[in-house]
């Protein structure tokens, strides 16, 4: 999974600080949805979950509090809801 992940954020295998803090992510991530449902390992049919999951915490990395932020005309909201709730209802 953490190959697909440097991937898709255009990670590149050189940035060690990034990977060790998506690697981090990802563990989390995992632990929480393992957490959710109960399991000792994610099921191959909710590792979509894992990995959306883990690119939206790893994108806010260093704006957790926020709820919205505008720059320069560029207006972005946060979600603040748990994590996973995005994905009850798979």
């Amino acid at each position: 999974m953490l190959q697909k992940l440097t991937k898709l954020l255009n990670i590149t295998e050189d940035d060690n600080v990034s990977i060790a803090k998506l690697d981090i992510v990802l563990d989390l991530v995992k632990d929480r949805v393992l957490a959710y449902i109960d399991e000792e390992a994610v099921p191959k049919s909710l590792e979509w979950i894992v990995v959306e999951a883990t690119i939206k915490r790893f994108q806010l990395l260093g704006s957790e509090h926020l709820t919205s932020a505008s720059v320069e005309g560029l207006n972005a909201s946060y979600n603040t809801n748990n994590l996973l709730s995005d994905y009850k209802e798979f």
